[in-house]
């Protein structure tokens, strides 16, 4: 496991920029598929004011359990807003493999579709469903943050050679 407590504030304030120079620009594209800097920027604050209705802040885990995709990019962004740290879970692993992952890490909140998490072991945390209607609240700005460089940024786990 890589715990990260590199800042991304970067990432988001970089995002924000090009929302400013270019909002229409391609930021985000996945197949046939794009969001342009604008939409990715909108759908991400939606989600950060969500998670921070739910109580995601600072050295808070918020696993994420999409496929690579747009959802994915928005969920990132939308945790690095709401202040969290994101945990990616890959829906295809060995359900003992994401049941370590989920135990260890503790999540507050678990996000995904809902195939993608039908998967998943029994949670001790709430899962929302980023394919479902509600999650988007009527606000078009950004969800407040309260950044500091030592606040942890995200959790991988990676295939080590310890066997777990």
């Amino acid at each position: 496991m890589v715990r990260s407590k590199v800042s991304w504030s970067c990432v988001v304030q970089g995002v924000e920029a090009q929302v400013v120079d270019t909002p229409d620009q391609v930021a985000v594209e996945c197949g046939d598929q794009q969001l342009s800097y604008q939409t990715l920027n909108r759908r991400a604050n939606h989600l950060g004011f969500f998670l921070q209705a739910m109580g995601v802040k600072a050295d808070v885990p918020v696993a994420i359990c999409l496929p690579r995709s747009l959802d994915m990019a928005v969920a990132v962004l939308g945790v690095l807003k709401a202040g969290g740290a994101y945990l990616p879970l890959d829906p295809h692993l060995p359900t003992e493999r994401l049941a370590f992952m989920l135990a260890e890490a503790r999540p507050a909140v678990v996000l995904g579709h809902s195939q993608s998490v039908a998967r998943l072991p029994d949670l001790d945390a709430p899962v929302v469903l980023t394919d479902a209607d509600g999650l988007h609240p009527e606000r078009e700005d950004a969800p407040p943050r309260h950044e500091n460089p030592d606040d942890l940024t995200y959790i991988i786990y990676t295939s080590g050679s310890t066997g777990r």
